[in-house]
C-alpha cells in the first residue's frame, strides 16, 4: 500500500486543517495476479528531460495570483479554460500566492522547470532560508508538473 501521511505545511492548525495538513490517504494498492508472466526488458533510457529553458527565448511571460478560491481574481471553474499555450512555445510563469495559506499549482499536460523561488535562485540553501520546502537545488534539472506555493 502506498499511503500519503499528514504533511508538514508549516502553517498554524486552522490554516493547516483547511489546506490538507490533517489528510492521510491510501494512494495505491498493488495486487499480484495468481499467475505472473515475464516482463519486457527495461529500456536504457526511461525519459529524456528537455534542457533547462533559456529565459531570453521565452515567447511570453504569464502572471498568476493564487487567491483562496480564485486565480487572477477569477473564481475556479473546472468547465472553463482561461489560458492556452501553443505546442512548442517556451513561456515563463510568475506565480504569487496571495491567499495566506499553502496553494498547489498543477498545470495539466505541462512539465516545467523552477527557475526562481521566493525571488531568488533555486538553491536548497536559498529556499530553506525563506522557510520554504521546495525541493530544488543549484543546477536543478528536475522537470515538474506540480508546485506547492507557500504564502
Amino acid at each position: 500500500m502506498l499511503r500519503s501521511f499528514e504533511p508538514d505545511l508549516g502553517t498554524n492548525a486552522l490554516e493547516g486543517r483547511f489546506s490538507g495538513a490533517d489528510d492521510a490517504l491510501d494512494l495505491l494498492e498493488i495486487r499480484a495476479a495468481e499467475q505472473l508472466g515475464g516482463t519486457a526488458a527495461r529500456p536504457a533510457t526511461l525519459v529524456r528531460h528537455p534542457k533547462r529553458p533559456d529565459r531570453d527565448r521565452a515567447q511570453r511571460i504569464r502572471r498568476f495570483r493564487l487567491g483562496s478560491r480564485d486565480i487572477n481574481d477569477l473564481k475556479m471553474d473546472m468547465e472553463r479554460i482561461d489560458e492556452v499555450v501553443r505546442v512548442g512555445d517556451t513561456e515563463i510563469c510568475e506565480v504569487e500566492n496571495t491567499s495566506g495559506t499553502p496553494h498547489s499549482l498543477h498545470v495539466h499536460d505541462v512539465r516545467f522547470h523552477v527557475m526562481e523561488y521566493a525571488g531568488g535562485p533555486t538553491t536548497a540553501t536559498a529556499v530553506r532560508a525563506q522557510g520554504h520546502r521546495l525541493r530544488a537545488a543549484r543546477g536543478d534539472r528536475a522537470v515538474r508538473d506540480h508546485l506547492r506555493g507557500l504564502p
